[in-house]
């Protein structure tokens, strides 16, 4: 597994299967050649920013396979710093839960949270640092209700402006979600406080 990991605290990971997969090529680009400068700046939230000094990038093989590359279900992490090929079970081993059945609500919701939160948010100190630890000291769960969550989760900005998390309820629907709570719930009972490695 490749894990790419954004000066910001964003983390994103590929497996090799998935890139196989793609109909793209990914690219981890240095510089925009049709820029002077390097790189053109955009708007990302309230602040003006380049993607320097890493920026990885799709770009379809072939014109056809360019209709049919879904490029949004691919990450675009921007001002990279660093590239590590991973385990992932080792080096997330605090929020990985061996002891439940891969046939649980559960453990679908600790998929589902790896492939869409896990980016941004950690569990027991592991995770992205871009948004809030779910866990540790107290499981989001202990002080929030369901309702709540899942309200936020899907539309953050109508609980607080220019909010950095995008709706999810644009990308999951009620049940993934509440699966995804499933498992940050069952996760309340096995907190890990080790410091972070």
């Amino acid at each position: 597994m490749i894990l790419f990991r954004a000066a910001d605290g964003y983390e994103t990971r590929l497996d090799r299967e998935q890139m196989q997969q793609a109909t793209a090529r990914g690219l981890v680009a240095f510089r925009d050649m049709e820029t002077e400068d390097g790189w053109e700046p955009f708007t990302r939230g309230k602040a003006e920013m380049v993607p320097a000094p890493f920026y990885l990038v799709w770009a379809a093989a072939e014109e056809a396979s360019a209709e049919t590359f879904s490029w949004n279900a691919w990450p675009w992490p921007y001002q990279l710093t660093n590239i590590e090929m991973i385990d992932f079970a080792t080096t997330y081993d605090r929020l990985y839960p061996p002891e439940i059945e891969e046939t649980t609500t559960e453990h679908e919701g600790f998929k589902l949270f790896t492939e869409t939160c896990l980016k941004c948010h950690s569990i027991n100190l592991q995770g992205g640092v871009e948004g809030p630890e779910l866990n540790i000291p107290q499981n989001i769960t202990e002080y929030r209700d369901q309702e709540t969550l899942m309200a936020f989760i899907k539309d953050p900005t109508s609980f607080r402006a220019g909010s950095k998390m995008p709706p999810m309820g644009e990308k999951l629907s009620d049940e993934e979600i509440d699966t995804i709570l499933a498992y940050i719930t069952w996760m309340a009972d096995h907190k890990q406080e080790q410091a972070e490695p």
